[in-house]
């Protein structure tokens, strides 16, 4: 299970620098939207407490993710740590699809407009997938452990 809570650490990393979305507002040049800020558009500045809430979330579940990690010894510690990055990411995940829902009806409440989503739009559904994954796998060990410790 290490692995997997290093691997969605990473995941989310990389996840803060990719493009989540493609906007592009009838014949303009088309902007993308990271969970760091909008590239292509300005006069957005005072909307930068959206991206770094969206950072934060960001930054506790690679934080969460990889005291999970480090707790490998401490199966419940490690049960309930996986339980908060799920929850966390969970609120990435619907973040993700307001921010961008959002960013539509500010550019373009009446306008026509093309949205292309990214490969990065579905990081936080796989590392959700992981995370179930390792809690499955957390518990199986617990079981394990109680198991050997009732034969002796």
């Amino acid at each position: 299970q290490n692995y997997i809570f290093i691997a969605i650490a990473l995941s989310f990393v990389a996840y803060l620098f990719l493009p989540i979305t493609k906007l592009t507002i009838g014949t303009e040049l088309p902007c993308t939207i990271t969970p760091l800020k909008i590239n292509g558009l300005d006069g957005f500045t005072k909307y930068n407490y959206i991206f770094w809430l969206f950072a934060t979330l960001i930054a506790l579940i690679v934080i969460v993710s990889s005291a999970t990690a480090l707790c490998f010894k401490k199966r419940r510690v490690q049960l309930k740590l996986t339980i908060l990055a799920c929850l966390l990411n969970l609120l990435i995940i619907g973040g993700e699809f307001w921010l961008i829902d959002f960013f539509i009806k500010i550019l373009a409440p009446d306008a026509n407009l093309e949205t292309h989503y990214a490969f990065a739009i579905y990081i936080p559904i796989v590392t959700f997938a992981l995370l179930m994954m390792a809690q499955r796998g957390i518990k199986k060990d617990e079981e394990k452990v109680k198991s050997y410790e009732r034969i002796r």
